[in-house]
């Protein structure tokens, strides 16, 4: 099943002009094989946009398809958020993989960027990370008639709507609870590492990052 729908999520993107960089971690006695690689860090470092999260989709399609033996894949996140739809397709990538994913909150873990935390089946953060959670919003710099201005309260609704069914399933937040700090951007709630455990929102605290045989980075590329 998780073959199949990332497979299907992938055929989606265009050309990405995020980069990303793998290194298999070895030593100068010894280069490690593709079977030895047991357990895989991701550090997605950029805005949540659809060039992040295609090279986000081709990292988790590599690691299914190539390393065989790998149990354990940590989604390291620093992020301010962004694209709505970009961060839905991760989330929805995240727990299709045959292997759990666990997400770590490096830092700033805001909007979109929480959908892919929670995509986890283990979340957890180091001890100074926060997190924010906001309404979805919409950028249009044109002038609207009232249709257009209609058609994007109904997106924006939508986008909403996203966000209540993820919190609802990663959170002890209750609907009105979720609904209060959706519907207005002065209900908007920034969240420590602290009050995250709290809310179920993370699910542990580390004092140290995980080691890994393989490693990818995934960063916004601003030199094009």
């Amino acid at each position: 099943m998780g073959k199949t729908i990332l497979a299907a999520l992938m055929m989606s993107f265009a050309v990405a002009t995020a980069t990303a960089d793998e290194v298999i971690i070895g030593s100068v006695e010894k280069e490690i094989s593709k079977d030895e690689v047991g357990s895989v860090s991701i550090y997605f470092l950029a805005d949540v946009s659809m060039p992040s999260v295609n090279e986000l989709l081709l990292d988790l399609h590599n690691i299914e398809m190539n390393y065989p033996n790998v149990k354990n894949i940590y989604l390291l996140i620093s992020s301010y958020g962004g694209d709505m739809d970009a961060g839905y397709i991760a989330y929805q990538a995240i727990r299709s993989m045959p292997v759990p994913v666990t997400t770590i909150n490096l830092s700033d873990v805001s909007s979109a960027a929480t959908m892919l935390y929670c995509g986890g089946e283990s979340r957890l953060g180091v001890d100074s990370s926060y997190f924010l959670l906001h309404p979805a919003k919409i950028r249009d710099s044109s002038w609207q008639d009232p249709t257009a201005i209609s058609q994007l309260l109904q997106e924006n609704k939508r986008y909403n709507s996203l966000f209540k069914k993820i919190y609802g399933s990663c959170t002890n937040f209750n609907d009105t609870e979720i609904e209060a700090f959706l519907n207005s951007e002065s209900n908007r709630l920034y969240i420590s590492q602290e009050e995250a455990l709290f809310r179920k929102l993370s699910t542990g605290v580390i004092d140290k990052l995980p080691t890994s045989e393989l490693v990818y980075t995934i960063r916004d590329d601003y030199s094009h």
